[in-house]
């Protein structure tokens, strides 16, 4: 019978120390803490299904390439041709949320970001449900600006 050591060597006394001692450091961004309330009020599980992801993704979506994408659409030089460009440009830009979502919170970070904030003592007062939804109100006084500076037409 062989004997198959274990691939990863277990870490011995003084480098469990050391890593108690220097834990990894993060920094901390306002869509941090979107993500966080997105994470937060999906594990209270009351009212709509959501999550960190759907949170950045609904203000990227409906904050920045939704306005682009309709002032792309009434500029005279795009909106000569058939438009089909626009919906491209729509789905294209869809995809970096999700990308950064995946690449940024992954386990490790996920945890280290959920135990910051739930030890944090300003989020506490702030309640969870304004930073998930107010990509709607922001959506449309972006539209209402663009309309109001003749930048779409109605």
């Amino acid at each position: 019978m062989k004997y198959y050591p274990p691939k990863k060597k277990p870490l011995n006394y003084f480098e469990r120390q050391q890593k108690k001692l220097h834990p990894k450091k993060h920094h901390y961004y306002f869509f941090d803490y979107m993500y966080y309330c997105g994470e937060k009020w999906s594990e209270k599980g009351k009212g709509a299904r959501t999550s960190g992801m759907i949170v950045l993704f609904s203000y990227w979506s409906f904050c920045i390439i939704l306005p682009l994408c309709m002032y792309l659409s009434s500029v005279s030089i795009v909106s000569r041709t058939d438009g089909w460009h626009i919906i491209g440009l729509f789905f294209l830009c869809i995809i970096p949320p999700v990308v950064f979502c995946m690449l940024r919170y992954r386990t490790h970070r996920r945890s280290a970001l959920m135990i910051h904030y739930r030890r944090s003592e300003w989020c506490k007062g702030i309640p969870v449900w304004p930073a998930c939804a107010m990509w709607f109100p922001l959506c449309i006084l972006e539209l209402w600006v663009l309309i109001g500076m003749g930048w779409l037409s109605t």
